[in-house]
């Protein structure tokens, strides 16, 4: 019996979870400048986390997460200067 390879897996781009960045950014203004700063790494590392135990590349695991802070950053920006955005 022949064994198969594993299978490459390849997520979905975190940065487009929009439930997600949305609700992320929402938080964030709740919190002081440093405590925000804080909550969106270790939400980032947070999905890093994931990504990497379901066996995705590393490499693109990390672009993954640069892509989804800056996403993050983005709305939270969007909510400040339009008063628009978040998940509400």
């Amino acid at each position: 019996m022949e064994h198969c390879s594993m299978a490459e897996v390849i997520p979905y781009p975190l940065a487009r979870r929009v439930d997600l960045v949305r609700r992320q950014a929402d938080r964030v203004l709740e919190l002081d400048a440093a405590a925000g700063d804080r909550h969106i790494l270790r939400q980032v590392d947070v999905q890093r986390q994931a990504l990497l135990r379901k066996g995705c590349d590393p490499d693109a695991v990390e672009a993954q997460c640069r892509a989804l802070e800056g996403a993050m950053r983005a709305e939270i920006w969007k909510i400040v200067l339009t008063g628009h955005g978040g998940a509400a």
